[in-house]
């Protein structure tokens, strides 16, 4: 067993350097090689890392790993967003969850793949899907907030309880129907939450009695917290580890944690670790020859499950919330199953008999390739068509000014596209997924119509050329002509051509100038505005049809939000609870970046 603990690692260590390092650039999700990478090491290739050679090590390691993703995943999680479609997510971890057990059970059993009773098991297995495969599909697609909310939300919280349920449904089909399956699913799930709940007071007991930390610190103190409450929870009741780190990770993200996003970044390897291990420690024990054996009616059960099935839990569960159907039909055909479903099907497979067991894994198997393969692939293009996609900023120029925009609309929800010359470089870096490198000239009408401006809201040029800025912009607007555009001028002179065409323009010396000003004048507002802890944002949002008529007391805005102005035609009026909104009011928005940012999606959605 020595031995293969170290060819594990070996493997590990070997296929993370390659897969993260020069497949990744392919463009494919990582996860379909690391699952190609199992099948070459395992039962079906070289058989030399599988369930046996490894023992309980096998599914310890698997567990621990899982344990540091979910927990991540949680961690990540954005509370402000999740309480806006909270009812969505609840009824998706509930009703959608017993809808697709029980719809994808008959289905599968209906296909004389498995008997009724294995038929159940793999239900469970398949309710799933998990943040290894939503977060990064999510980046790659660039959604708006409450969609991205919604599956990341549903795909962190449904991990542990699927996990949880699985091993129950597993334990009744294996011993039969009696008190302590019942008692253990009950047990399992308090113990979790009542263990993760005490983990995050003492992790908060902890920043608050020095909130002097490096940021390595945190690290180590989040790492080590999420590692330790998962072991003494599994040590009290085993079963219960997941629900316990999951808990700990969405009160943690509702934490002020110093260096918080700096940390996210960084604990980013340890999950890269785990996913790579996870997946190729799954597929090892994958049999291709049963694979390829549930052609046709393996392929016709997924196909029920993921374009029948997921899409009525989706309608379901969303019935009279605040999502429009074109987001409802985004997430009803965007449900990958990920690293739980793998993990638990590995499980599965060894407690069951050898043909069926072998079957479940196969069939499990096929549904996380099929659906990561495909949704991976058709994400992007479906927001696009959908037009749940986040706004987009575009930039031309380099230097500090330009950085320092680009961070901020990034954090205020935007997917910011940078125009770099070939030598310009320095200030960007690929660290931040919301924010996308081009290299080519800014003045090239050619290359700026490559870029599929269709999304594009704002456009800033802040280049050292007034005239490259100028060209830029003119470029931009003759293939976006509502598109709200800004530069940074040089020079006095240029001005009047920048207004001439509306487009809104600032001299860097008035810029730096008032900015000083207002610092010096109103020390207060600047406090405010800048201060410890999330940022804030004043933002301008015009009136949709669906709101016309509206009290602005009727709106329900997220917590913190004010409406501080409201522009209408050339007047100003101060708003009051009971002020009517009328067609082409423009509203002045104050308060956090995020809750802000959500107000404004809530707001535009009624278009």
């Amino acid at each position: 067993m020595e031995n293969s603990i170290f060819v594990l690692i070996t493997i590990v260590g070997i296929s993370i350097a390659i897969v993260d390092v020069y497949l990744k650039k392919t463009g494919l999700p990582v996860i379909i090689f690391y699952l190609i990478i199992g099948l070459l090491v395992g039962v079906s290739g070289l058989n030399i890392l599988n369930s046996h050679g490894l023992n309980e090590i096998y599914f310890l390691a698997i567990e621990i790993m899982v344990a540091l993703i979910v927990f991540e995943g949680a961690f990540a999680i954005n509370i402000e967003s999740l309480k806006r479609v909270s009812s969505v997510v609840r009824k998706l971890i509930s009703i959608g969850f017993l809808v697709t057990f029980f719809a994808s059970s008959f289905v599968v059993y209906l296909s004389g793949l498995l008997d009724l009773q294995t038929s159940f098991i793999v239900g469970s297995l398949v309710t799933v899907s998990g943040p290894t495969v939503i977060s990064p599909l999510v980046k790659r697609a660039s959604l708006n907030e409450k969609v991205k909310a919604v599956l990341i939300g549903e795909s962190i919280l449904i991990d542990p309880i699927g996990a949880i349920f699985a091993i129950f449904v597993l334990d009744i089909v294996l011993s039969g129907i009696h008190a302590d399956p019942i008692f253990w699913i009950f047990s399992r799930v308090i113990i979790g939450i009542l263990f993760g709940l005490i983990a995050s007071l003492i992790m908060w007991l902890c920043l608050r009695i020095s909130k002097k930390f490096e940021k390595d610190e945190i690290l180590l103190l989040l790492v080590g917290s999420a590692v330790a409450t998962f072991s003494f929870s599994e040590i009290i009741a085993d079963g219960s580890g997941l629900l316990s780190v999951v808990t700990l990770g969405v009160m943690l993200s509702g934490m002020d944690i110093p260096s918080k996003k700096e940390v996210q970044k960084t604990q980013d390897i340890f999950v890269r670790i785990s996913i790579a291990g996870v997946f190729i420690l799954a597929s090892a024990v994958v049999d291709l020859n049963v694979v390829i054996a549930l052609w046709p009616k393996g392929f016709i059960v997924i196909g029920l499950i993921v374009l029948l099935i997921r899409p009525l839990c989706v309608l379901i569960s969303s019935y009279q919330s605040s999502l429009s159907i074109k987001e409802k039909a985004y997430i009803s055909l965007v449900s990958p199953r990920g690293v739980v479903a793998a993990a638990l099907a590995a499980f599965a497979g060894e407690k069951i008999s050898s043909d069926d067991g072998a079957i479940v894994v196969a069939l499990v198997f096929l549904i996380i390739v099929i659906t990561v393969v495909s949704q991976f692939s058709y994400a992007g293009l479906l927001s696009r068509l959908l037009g749940v996609e986040s706004m987009k900023a575009l930039i031309s120029g380099n230097g500090e000014i330009s950085k320092r925009i680009a961070d901020e609309l990034s954090s205020n929800g935007y997917q910011v596209l940078v125009i770099l010359s070939n030598e310009e470089d320095g200030y960007f870096d690929n660290s931040d997924e919301k924010i996308k490198i081009y290299k080519g000239s800014a003045a090239d009408e050619k290359f700026i119509h490559s870029l599929n401006l269709r999304e594009v809201n704002i456009v800033a040029g802040v280049s050292d050329s007034d005239e490259n800025n100028l060209l830029f912009i003119q470029i931009v607007k003759t293939i976006k002509p509502d598109v709200k555009s800004y530069a940074l001028v040089n020079t006095l002179d240029s001005i009047t051509a920048f207004e001439s065409l509306g487009i809104k323009a600032i001299k860097k010396a008035d810029a730096a100038a008032s900015s000083l000003l207002e610092l010096m004048g109103n020390p207060s507002i600047h406090n405010v505005i800048g201060g410890e802890g999330e940022p804030r944002l004043v933002l301008e949002v015009e009136v949709a049809r669906g709101i016309k008529g509206k009290k602005v007391k009727s709106l329900s805005l997220p917590n913190g939000v004010l409406v501080i102005l409201i522009h209408r035609k050339d007047d100003e009026v101060v708003p009051r609870g009971e002020t009517v909104l009328q067609n082409g009011d423009k509203l002045l928005l104050f308060g956090r970046s995020t809750n802000v940012n959500l107000a404004r999606d809530m707001l535009l959605q009624f278009n």
